[in-house]
């Protein structure tokens, strides 16, 4: 495993990525993991904002102020709760799409 981590990281940024490296390059608490949540949450408020305000919703008060509401309990809830006020909820599934050409 530590050399297909090595060729892999060294082909990806054209350097050499040294084997030794293997076991360290782990962030700590499966940090990515967070970004997946965050990103699969983004995609499915999006969603919820181009089915009520249109493409376009970027340039509606209205989503604005729907945002507004949102972000006004700041980290007082959790990711799940804002999906559900939102119509949705965080599905990691939904994000493969992003990671293939299937767009």
């Amino acid at each position: 495993r530590a050399q297909r981590y090595s060729s892999i990281l060294s082909d990806a940024c054209l350097v050499t990525y040294p084997r030794a490296y293997f076991l360290q390059d782990v962030d700590s608490h499966l940090y990515c993991t967070r970004y997946l949540r965050a990103w699969a949450l983004e995609r499915g408020i999006r969603r919820r904002l181009e089915n009520d305000y249109g493409e376009d919703w970027y340039r509606r008060k209205e989503a604005g102020a729907f945002l507004a509401g949102l972000w006004s309990e700041g980290q007082g809830i959790t990711g799940e709760q804002l999906a559900l006020r939102t119509g949705g909820s965080i599905d990691l599934a939904g994000l493969a799409p992003d990671f293939t050409s299937e767009r």
